[in-house]
């Protein structure tokens, strides 16, 4: 609903150990937090299903057809304004480093051969990385 990963830590360098365990944390603790402006439109009935969904306790976390039920996905609980573009732009924001870190890894694979222990050509490999390198 907002384009922004529900867990997640400013505070270290992404990838790093201390940086995942912060993560990791906070998602046993089922830490997260509706953070402006990118909630400030949301509805309250779809905050309140997103909290449901992300009950910890799965004894208390909503089920799947109880989810269907909720009156934000089966009434009139959704606001009337377009979230599109703004959630797109956020999740390409989020999203683009690890993009990148998808590309330039599969990029020091081919360079160091592992293609060959999985039984993908270097040609096939490359025709691979082309295509990877077009993606937005």
């Amino acid at each position: 609903l907002s384009g922004n990963p529900p867990f997640y830590d400013e505070t270290e360098e992404e990838n790093t150990d201390l940086h995942n365990r912060i993560i990791f944390c906070r998602i046993v603790a089922g830490e997260f937090e509706f953070d402006a402006p990118y909630w400030d439109d949301i509805s309250v009935p779809a905050k309140e299903l997103v909290c449901r969904l992300m009950e910890v306790d799965q004894m208390l976390r909503i089920t799947a057809a109880d989810a269907l039920l909720h009156k934000w996905i089966a009434g009139n609980g959704a606001s009337e304004k377009n979230l599109k573009d703004g959630v797109c732009a956020q999740f390409e924001k989020n999203f683009a480093k690890s993009k990148w870190r998808v590309r330039i890894l599969l990029l020091c694979l081919i360079s160091i051969g592992a293609f060959k222990t999985t039984g993908i050509s270097k040609k096939q490999g490359r025709i691979m990385t082309s295509v990877i390198f077009r993606l937005k």
